[in-house]
């Protein structure tokens, strides 16, 4: 979806000046679900949206300079030396991850190639940062680049109230002018 910190940066990048110089493809796994988001970018000619899996994705994913993402790609996607890779992870985390989840060996090796497999990783922090390398043992392992420069979502969420009221009126959500408003997104439901 349209969703976290490489949404984040895509709001960024709506604003430079080469942003129509790009074509911006979006893997969605169900349309229907991000019909919100769809119309929302239907002004902007050169964003596109492929469906997960799908013959297109797959194109798309094999020929695309500039792969971002929030988390990681199949087991059978190796990327191209051409290719540019950006993982931005997608949170600051306070659970065990990696080899600190106990009995998690098996399960691991598809995100150890994808961060070993991206040019560059944004963390929160440095925090972050040691959580990555030390619980997934990346420490002298990974050659790319590590940009602690926070989290591009959570720079979404300084935008103006006018903005945000007004987002949430398209929602058909309307709230007082003089209500505060809070944020609970709690994101780890899992184990």
């Amino acid at each position: 979806g349209l969703i976290d910190n490489p949404y984040g940066l895509f709001k960024a990048f709506i604003k430079r000046p080469d942003f129509s110089e790009y074509t911006h493809i979006w893997v969605l796994d169900n349309f229907e679900s991000n019909w919100f988001m769809i119309t929302e970018m239907a002004i902007y000619p050169n964003v596109r949206f492929v469906k997960y899996g799908s013959d297109e994705y797959l194109r798309c994913l094999s020929i695309s300079k500039y792969l971002i993402n929030n988390c990681t790609f199949p087991p059978y996607f190796i990327k191209k030396d051409d290719q540019v890779y950006l993982n931005t992870w997608h949170g600051i985390t306070m659970k065990k991850l990696g080899y600190s989840v106990p009995n998690s060996n098996m399960d691991l090796g598809n995100t150890i190639r994808n961060f070993l497999s991206a040019d560059y990783h944004i963390t929160a922090n440095e925090y972050m940062t040691n959580v990555m390398l030390h619980d997934y043992k990346l420490d002298g392992l990974y050659n790319g680049t590590i940009i602690e420069e926070g989290q591009p979502r959570i720079d979404l969420g300084y935008a103006k109230r006018s903005y945000v009221l007004e987002k949430l009126k398209s929602y058909n959500i309307n709230i007082e002018e003089n209500k505060k408003i809070i944020l609970y997104a709690p994101t780890w439901s899992g184990t």
